[in-house]
């Protein structure tokens, strides 16, 4: 199979990712990460912190508001060369700031170091294992927060499937992202959040199960251009589109539901063009159409 442009999102820096996901819910951050501390403020500019360490560049800094700060690092493993750089990167942010740095290494083993004893000098980090904690549990009460309209912390939501790392995880991955799908927010936002999910999850994941998921992605994006430009021509087109998906996900479908299709208005398009996603008949189809 040819790569697909869109695939390359899935090949983004894992940690890249982490950044990005804490930065968009910044003010969900502390509750995800169980950390009792004054609010976020804002976002540092960790240029501005830059010494010679191996990856020459600091993760997250968050500015709170009692006027410390949070510094976040993603390792996969931490040990003690990682600590010992940890630590030269908050001696470095302290000489700038001189205020109190609370630090949080997130991390997807058990076994991380978490902190120095070196005589007068002590250091010591706050370790997040993502896979810590029950997916079940965790998707459940997730699941019935969303079928309730209630407000969830989607940072929980994007990094629920690294719960299920060392069993079968498409299966889990399907029912995170199907999750996802019923989100009450904007398109843009559920697009974003489920390529995190994706990107985070891709070394997990087939090519062609990744192509898959943009392909869907794509559609709800086009079906948004369309949308905004608010023409006849672009709601055709996004007749003709929800046409191919149904036809790809069921071949043998009558052609009457082409005319049904035509027919929709933009409203009921959009509602197609979601509950498409997750239909297994093309007989659920009957309830929009």
């Amino acid at each position: 199979m040819e790569e697909n442009e869109e695939l390359k999102i899935s090949y983004k820096n894992y940690d890249m990712v982490i950044k990005d996901a804490l930065t968009l819910f910044e003010n969900k951050t502390l509750d995800f990460l169980g950390l009792d501390l004054p609010k976020i403020i804002s976002v540092e500019d960790s240029e501005l912190y830059k010494i010679e360490t191996k990856n020459n560049f600091i993760d997250l800094i968050f500015m709170l508001e009692d006027g410390t700060l949070l510094h976040i690092e993603e390792e996969a493993h931490v040990s003690s060369k990682d600590l010992l750089r940890f630590a030269q990167t908050d001696l470095m942010i302290y000489g700038k700031k001189h205020t109190k740095i609370h630090t949080v290494v997130i991390t997807k083993t058990k076994e991380s170091m978490h902190k120095i004893n070196a005589g007068s000098l002590n250091y010591e980090v706050t370790i997040l294992n993502l896979a810590d904690g029950s997916w079940e549990n965790d998707y459940k009460r997730l699941k019935t927060q969303v079928e309730r309209g209630q407000e969830i912390n989607e940072l929980e939501l994007i990094f629920l499937p690294l719960k299920k790392l060392d069993e079968e995880n498409e299966i889990y991955v399907d029912q995170s992202l199907a999750l996802a799908k019923k989100l009450k927010t904007s398109k843009e936002m559920k697009t974003k959040i489920i390529t995190m999910m994706v990107v985070l999850m891709d070394k997990y994941l087939t090519k062609e199960k990744i192509l898959n998921i943009w392909e869907e992605l794509n559609m709800l994006n086009i079906m948004k251009v369309a949308e905004e430009k608010g023409y006849e021509r672009g709601r055709e087109s996004t007749k003709e589109l929800i046409w191919k998906m149904i036809l790809k996900k069921f071949p043998d479908i009558q052609y009457k539901y082409y005319e049904k299709v035509k027919a929709l208005k933009a409203e009921k398009l959009d509602a197609v063009s979601l509950a498409l996603l997750d239909m297994k008949d093309s007989k659920e189809l009957d309830l929009y159409l």
